[in-house]
């Protein structure tokens, strides 16, 4: 009698809810995947390939050649100098205990004006390598933001990059498309 009755509307309901609840992870999965290649496709950022194991870690020999890395926060511009300014000098720090470095090559310009602003590493030999100029990067990347803050984003860029090569004792360019551009951006 109503026992069984009692259980077959438990059964019922848990069923209707257990079926929504399966059918919510799907599309949460599904807009997870879409994001993650929303990121990759379109903002052609890192989100995607730093799942990948060889970014699980900070440090990986490739070729007999260390390379290190340090977490950034993307949120905004401000967090991204930031936390690139701060984590690439704890690093420097950590690495500096016990290594002696002869040279250090630079490859992106927020890491060498991080680096350039210790006194610790002012005795240091420094290449900066540059593949291209970051604040025209920046400014072909982000063509929707208003006139203003693209202004200020690429001046900022650009003095930094300007200043890390500065700092540099010498600058390595990738081809002589490159270096036209940098002798007529920051005459270097």
């Amino acid at each position: 009698g109503a026992g069984g009755e009692a259980r077959k509307t438990i059964g019922i309901n848990t069923e209707f809810v257990h079926s929504k609840l399966a059918w919510g992870v799907i599309v949460l999965g599904g807009l997870h995947v879409a994001a993650a290649l929303k990121h990759h496709l379109f903002n052609r950022d890192d989100v995607l390939t730093r799942m990948l194991p060889s970014h699980a870690s900070d440090h990986e020999i490739i070729d007999g050649v260390h390379e290190y890395r340090y977490r950034i926060n993307a949120g905004n511009s401000v967090t991204f100098l930031f936390s690139t300014v701060i984590n690439s000098q704890k690093l420097y720090k950590r690495l500096s205990l016990g290594t002696k470095f002869d040279v250090i090559n630079f490859h992106q310009p927020f890491c060498a004006f991080a680096i350039n602003l210790l006194n610790e590493a002012k005795h240091i030999k420094k290449i900066y390598t540059c593949h291209s100029l970051s604040f025209e990067e920046y400014a072909s990347r982000n063509p929707k933001q208003s006139p203003l803050s693209l202004a200020l984003h690429v001046t900022l860029r650009k003095w930094i990059e300007k200043f890390s090569m500065d700092q540099c004792d010498g600058i390595v360019a990738l081809s002589q498309f490159t270096k036209d551009k940098l002798v007529r951006a920051h005459a270097v």
